[in-house]
């Protein structure tokens, strides 16, 4: 799944930092949290879920734009990032079709003060 959504976002132009390790992803946002303009994560992954890893990105990176991907998005994921002011959910079967159409949206809206 990184491989595949690092090739998406490369082949839409963004410049990729991928990760398979949400631990270390996390220890590369607080090392430098100015250096990344959004945060793409699944929901299922080991050591922490993608909503553990938002918390804590919040914390290191309270500006940071943030997208989950999650093959079921539940109210109580919904309602948690609403909470969080996560960017955007997204059903990970649609990730070839609106990824990339959800970061540029994201980030739009991110730089729009929204």
């Amino acid at each position: 799944m990184v491989l595949m959504v690092d090739g998406l976002l490369r082949r839409n132009g963004y410049d990729v930092t991928a990760y398979e390790d949400p631990v270390a992803a996390l220890a590369r946002v607080k090392a430098e949290p100015g250096a990344f303009d959004i945060l793409v994560t699944d929901y299922n992954m080991p050591e922490m879920n993608g909503m553990e890893l938002a918390t804590e990105v919040m914390r290191a990176a309270p500006r940071l734009p943030i997208i989950i991907t999650s093959g079921f998005i539940s109210d109580e994921m919904r309602q948690r990032a609403t909470d969080l002011h996560v960017g955007a959910l997204l059903q990970k079967e649609y990730t070839l079709e609106r990824l990339a159409g959800l970061v540029h949206a994201v980030l739009e809206q991110h730089r729009g003060g929204g």
